[in-house]
């Protein structure tokens, strides 16, 4: 990945060949979904390759988005943010905000996601993936609501709490994280 708005595919890496090529991002950067060979990323920063389904989210840090490069390689489309605007919005993930996202990763199903005050554990019933959200000073969590063809995904606040920053100990979703 680099600052300006590409992103490399290391080919046969397994090989060793050292061959890298152009994947996204050979028009410059900026904010467009589509074929690779036209998509568009700005300062892209984490990828995260899901398990099930072969995809890659990619953190599109400087449009605030999150974006999926379909598992052939072929295709980018925005899946969670509404794109050069920062904030902090939950809920659908095509109306929802992010701010500076800059890493993604999957939880397996099954994983814990919460514990209520009575000690009661809400794990996840399908695959699952945490942000990064910088800007906002959190963690948030990212649930697929929809089937395969949908891709559909809703977004909600999983730690820290938005805009504001320090540290502070605490349940997942009330602790603080630093800047």
């Amino acid at each position: 990945m680099t600052t300006t708005g590409h992103l490399w595919l290391m080919c046969g890496a397994f090989r060793m060949t050292g061959e890298i090529r152009t994947l996204i991002g050979s028009n410059g950067p900026g904010m467009r979904d589509g074929p690779v060979q036209e998509a568009q990323l700005q300062n892209p920063r984490g990828i995260c390759l899901c398990q099930n389904s072969g995809d890659i989210l990619i953190a599109d840090t400087g449009n605030h988005l999150i974006r999926r490069l379909s598992h052939d390689l072929l295709t980018l489309i925005t899946v969670v943010g509404t794109g050069g605007r920062f904030g902090h919005v939950d809920g659908d993930g095509k109306k929802a905000m992010l701010s500076f996202p800059v890493a993604v990763v999957e939880l397996p199903p099954g994983a814990p996601l919460s514990q209520d005050r009575r000690g009661r554990i809400t794990k996840s019933k399908t695959s699952s993936y945490i942000i990064s959200d910088s800007g906002n000073h959190c963690l948030r969590l990212i649930e697929r609501s929809g089937d395969d063809l949908d891709l559909s995904f809703e977004i909600s606040l999983y730690a820290g709490r938005p805009k504001e920053d320090g540290h502070a100990n605490g349940r997942v979703r009330e602790g603080l994280i630093p800047p």
